[in-house]
């Protein structure tokens, strides 16, 4: 069998759009799932579990967003598939905004709580730490030993 040849000034479609929102609804709606999990054990204060899913959530968000780009790049194929696929696959898409939107804030939240804790230790360290002594002739440093630091990698 041989593949057939598009006419010329049409582009060859490589996939069925009904099966590429039906696969990007079932990815959406297994996001959705994941990201519901992971703002629960935010809002648990779960670290070590919300580390395991990430590399799913990694996955599931990189087949969405292909799935997803394949719509943006042929707007008609979505507007002429079938109401109840469309339907569909809207659904789940204003549902996983949501679920983003929540998740995200729950980590906004939850990095903020962590920055006030942090500036508070800092503050606390600094208040304990011995001054430097004046005296008539001179400045006598604190001992290097009792010196204390705090660091805090804001980037991740």
């Amino acid at each position: 069998m041989s593949a057939a040849k598009p006419e010329s000034g049409t582009a060859e479609r490589r996939y069925d759009p009904a099966a590429v929102a039906r696969v990007l609804a079932t990815t959406g709606e297994k996001l959705i799932e994941l990201l519901t999990e992971e703002t629960g054990l935010l809002r648990a204060s779960k670290t070590a579990e919300i580390a395991a899913l990430a590399a799913e959530k990694n996955r599931l968000s990189q087949v969405f967003s292909a799935g997803w780009r394949h719509f943006q790049t042929a707007p008609g194929e979505l507007e002429a598939m079938e109401p109840q696929v469309r339907g569909e696959l809207t659904a789940v898409a204003m549902r996983l905004e949501r679920a983003a939107a929540e998740n995200a804030e729950v980590l906004r939240v939850g990095q903020r709580a962590a920055e006030l804790v942090l500036a508070a230790v800092s503050r606390a360290l600094e208040a304990q730490r011995p001054r430097p002594t004046y005296t008539a002739g001179r400045t006598v440093p604190a001992p290097a030993q009792q010196r204390a630091g705090l660091g805090f990698n804001r980037s991740a």
